[in-house]
């Protein structure tokens, strides 16, 4: 079957949902494995010291973080580019680095890998049972403002550094804890008074949050988890492109060839005997406007590479292709005659019909 025009092969996109669903897998088993194994060894040693409740939410969210980062950094990770967040997928959707389909392919895989990475957690026990398989709840007796407010901060904080390392403002080893160390200031800060009510559960991704929520059969305010985060995200982006975050795409490079005369019916732009009229074909390329800075090609060149360069060969209908003069559109632009001289002439190829005779500005 073949693929559609602008999108990816079939067997592309498979190979980026298998990367993204493994990756996502291994942020929610390893990630919270992580905090489980945390909560068992390391609490009962940090509760008894001044601030230990904060000592331990400070550790436990740079592990995390440091989990989400061994992710990305990973083989899967680097083959997907390491998204393991629905969210990150919409905001490259928005930039225009993803197409819609294998956005649609990066979160439907994100989905299932969350809930595929949890039910491994069961193999904790009771342990994971009363962390609840980190499920993300917010705290019943707050309003709900007030952790939706807390979920939009904390993702809108998590795009904002991945514009940084994304912009190259962060680099070499300190760009990989730059998510470890957001994630160990803001754990601390959903356990502190006046700031719970903000910060309960601290999920910043739908993924992650709906993984727990299925194996644990908490779905207590699970939409919260769902709609704040997009709009966290599309402010870091609106943030991000009006400080210039938003790295910058390359342009094209393309070869500006001067302006050619028009070619006139009145006056002939080439004494060529009628027998055998060179011509020009213009097979693919793109059309339009983007096409137009390029496709003014001095023709007595073509003329000249026809005469004296190349060995033909044969392609479609019998047509002897010689020396194909490449622009940044990608046409191709070939020469039928190579046995007649070349006079010094140029004439603008946009304006000239496939099988135009050069010597009487008509069609043949």
């Amino acid at each position: 079957m073949p693929t559609p025009r602008g999108s990816l092969p079939h067997r592309t996109l498979l190979r980026l949902g298998l990367a993204e669903f493994a990756g996502t897998a291994l942020l929610l088993s390893l990630g919270v494995s992580v905090l489980i194994a945390l909560d068992w060894a390391v609490r009962p040693w940090t509760e008894p010291l001044p601030g230990g409740v904060y000592l331990f939410g400070s550790l436990s969210g740079f592990a995390f973080g440091f989990s989400a980062m061994v992710v990305i950094v990973s083989r899967v990770g680097r083959a997907s580019g390491g998204h393991i967040n629905p969210v990150v997928t919409l905001i490259l959707w928005f930039e225009g680095e993803r197409r819609g389909s294998t956005a649609l392919v990066y979160v439907v895989s994100q989905f299932a890998g969350a809930i595929a990475g949890t039910a491994p957690l069961m193999l904790w026990g009771a342990r994971a049972d009363s962390f609840r398989y980190a499920a993300t709840v917010p705290d019943p007796d707050v309003p709900l403002w007030q952790p939706f407010a807390g979920e939009t901060l904390a993702t809108f904080l998590l795009l904002i550094a991945l514009f940084l390392l994304r912009g190259q403002r962060v680099t070499g080893r300190p760009a990989f804890y730059v998510f470890p160390l957001l994630f160990a200031v803001l754990t601390p800060l959903s356990i502190m008074p006046g700031l719970q009510g903000f910060l309960t559960g601290f999920g910043a991704n739908p993924a992650r949050s709906l993984g727990p929520a299925v194996v644990a059969d908490v779905y207590d305010h699970l939409w919260l988890y769902f709609l704040a985060p997009p709009v966290g995200g599309i402010l870091a982006l609106i943030l991000a492109r009006a400080t210039g975050l938003t790295p910058r795409k390359p342009r094209r490079r393309s070869r500006v060839v001067a302006q050619a005369p028009a070619v006139t019916p009145t006056a002939p732009v080439a004494a060529v005997t009628p027998s055998a009229p060179p011509t020009v074909a213009r097979t693919g390329g793109r059309h339009g406007p983007a096409a137009q800075l390029t496709d003014q090609i001095p023709l007595a060149r073509l003329m000249h590479r026809c005469r004296s360069g190349g060995s033909p060969h044969r392609t479609g209908e019998g047509a002897a292709e010689t020396d194909a003069v490449p622009t940044p559109s990608r046409r191709r632009v070939h020469c039928q005659d190579r046995t007649r001289p070349a006079t010094a002439v140029t004439a603008d190829i946009e304006d000239l019909q496939p099988g135009t005779n050069l010597s009487e500005g008509r069609p043949l």
